[in-house]
């Protein structure tokens, strides 16, 4: 297979070839990290894939195997969700969100919470509300949204975990970073804080569409 150059190797459909293809790539271009980089992690992402579409065929294999006894009158659905496992604040956390955030109240520091790297079934749930969107309707709908965001520290090639925060500005408050009246999150950019959009089930509020 012939060596390709990098502004080749990013237009290339990596998702079209083969397993043995992408290798045989990143032989030819055994001179060129970037290129090789980016097959592996073309890889890497296609492994994954696979893995977790392995993982569902044999979870989904099991849910007839359900043994579940008739269900009485009144039950529609059942509902269990698979989370994080969040934990609330140790009196050391708190203590240091104190000392930068002093208006935070008892209150807001007793429900803050701290995800985890644990997962774990919920709860089960009898006649979960279900939200169908009907077509052509006009009027006021309830909806879920998120606000919070993750922010993790990079050092060197490695992200460490910090906390879920509702806003960039809090985080900033958190952390001790003075934002002056830059953008609160330039000023986390900038000391190597990663900002993601948070992913987990806490910080939902309702709003009117």
């Amino acid at each position: 297979m012939e060596t390709i150059n990098t502004t080749l190797s990013q237009a290339i459909l990596l998702d079209l070839l083969t397993e043995s293809q992408l290798q045989d790539m990143a032989q030819a271009n055994a001179n060129s990290p970037e290129v090789v980089k980016l097959i592996n992690a073309r890889l890497e992402a296609n492994a994954k894939a696979m893995a977790e579409a392995k993982a569902m065929a044999e979870f989904t294999e099991l849910l007839p195997n359900l043994d579940l006894p008739p269900a009485p009158e009144g039950v529609r659905n059942i509902y269990r969700a698979w989370h994080q496992v969040s934990r609330p604040l140790t009196k050391a956390e708190k203590k240091d969100l104190q000392a930068t955030s002093p208006d935070i109240t008892s209150e807001e520091l007793d429900n803050r919470r701290v995800e985890t790297d644990q997962w774990a079934w919920g709860d089960w749930i009898i006649n979960k509300a279900l939200n169908v969107a009907k077509a052509g309707a006009t009027r006021a709908r309830d909806n879920t949204r998120k606000l919070a965001i993750t922010i993790a520290k990079r050092e060197g090639m490695t992200l460490t975990p910090v906390g879920n925060f509702r806003t960039s500005k809090e985080a900033c408050e958190y952390l001790g970073l003075a934002t002056g009246k830059d953008s609160a999150r330039r000023v986390l950019e900038a000391h190597h804080y990663i900002v993601d959009s948070y992913d987990g089930n806490d910080y939902l509020v309702k709003t009117t569409m």
